[in-house]
């Protein structure tokens, strides 16, 4: 069964779950006859999910200017959906979020190989036939993807990805500098999907910056455009230069400290906690205690209040803005504690520093 979604440049296709079972049927939608990969919601009906370019006031903040939106909605995940096709590589970010226990089914409809990056979120996969594989935020994944029913698991949360397939002519055109690539192209005909990479990459903060970069670059205008695909090779650049360095293989756990100490870098807004990072990592706060000072030579509360600390002051020293928005910006909701955290730390006011930059 197929259904014209209005203004939304795509075909919502409806199927049943099972040959002959017409009561439980799944739903995705093809946004973009150039767009590689879709979602389907499994053991959902379909009047039940709605498909929407028009999305609600209160995922605005989501957005980015660099692809036009889609909004999923179902009564166990929403999904918001973003994608544009640059000399044959999509670029995507999606925002999941999840209300109730769900299952997705990432769909391609060829090959394709992608640059995975996870912003914000831990989800489970099983990529066919049984290959698991955990996206972890903060870190980053070569996969060959085919057409075969993978398995993306969706707790209650919010979850952030950003992708690139990348085309053939692309890989060809990087490939002879790059292992990983070159890899990605062998892989390009096989059967089974598998992760390039045996380990994950850590999401730098020179890679969160060109992502944002990325999303940030308005999608119309052949400039805008071009700056885009400069963007892309720059991304891919920094990715790969991250893999090849001479150090000897890294422990997971060493690499998780590694994963931590990028995010906690590039979130210093967020409300970060020693609980909520151990949650999100799966990890026992002693261990990170202990592993994130072996790491750093900072227990995890001194370098995050030297982060935000320096980080403040480089704000006050370089721009105009008020002292509350900045206390935000590096993650004090109460101007008043900045202020006084502020003073403890450099033993002087954050307006004094201002006036000492003048």
């Amino acid at each position: 069964m197929l259904v014209k979604i209005a203004g939304c440049g795509g075909i919502a296709v409806m199927h049943n779950k099972l040959a002959g079972d017409n009561n439980v049927p799944y739903f995705t939608i093809t946004r973009d006859p150039l767009t590689m990969m879709t979602f389907e919601i499994l053991d959902v009906p379909a009047k039940l999910i709605h498909v929407t370019p028009d999305v609600p006031k209160h995922y605005q903040s989501l957005l980015y200017p660099f692809a036009k939106a889609t909004c999923t909605r179902s009564p166990g995940v929403d999904i918001i959906d973003q994608q544009i096709v640059i000399e044959g590589c999509t670029i995507a970010s999606h925002t999941i979020i999840g209300k109730l226990d769900a299952v997705l089914h990432p769909v391609v409809v060829e090959p394709i190989a992608t640059l995975h990056c996870m912003l914000q979120g831990n989800l489970a996969c099983v990529l066919a036939p049984d290959m698991p594989v955990e996206l972890v935020q903060g870190q980053f994944n070569f996969f060959e993807i085919t057409p075969a029913p993978h398995r993306i698991f969706v707790k209650p949360g919010r979850y952030v990805s950003f992708h690139i397939d990348l085309s053939q002519h692309l890989l060809e055109k990087i490939a002879p500098a790059a292992t990983a690539l070159q890899t990605l192209l062998e892989k390009a005909l096989q059967v089974e999907s598998s992760p390039v990479l045996p380990d994950a990459g850590i999401l730098l903060p020179e890679i969160y910056q060109e992502i944002e970069a990325i999303r940030q670059c308005p999608h119309k205008g052949v400039l805008a455009q071009i700056r885009l695909q400069g963007r892309i090779l720059q991304l891919l650049t920094i990715v790969l230069e991250s893999l090849y360095q001479p150090d000897k293989p890294v422990p997971r756990t060493q690499q998780l400290m590694a994963t931590i100490k990028a995010y906690i870098d590039t979130h210093l807004d967020e409300l970060l906690t020693l609980s909520r990072i151990a949650k999100g990592y799966a990890l026992s706060e002693s261990c990170i205690k202990q592993q994130f000072k072996a790491l750093t030579g900072e227990n995890f509360s001194e370098y995050l209040i030297r982060k935000r600390m320096e980080k403040a002051r480089e704000l006050l020293r370089t721009t105009n803005l008020p002292i509350g928005l900045i206390a935000f910006k590096v993650g004090y909701e109460e101007p008043t504690n900045f202020t006084r955290e502020y003073k403890k730390y450099f033993h002087h006011l954050p307006s004094d520093e201002r006036k000492m930059a003048v």
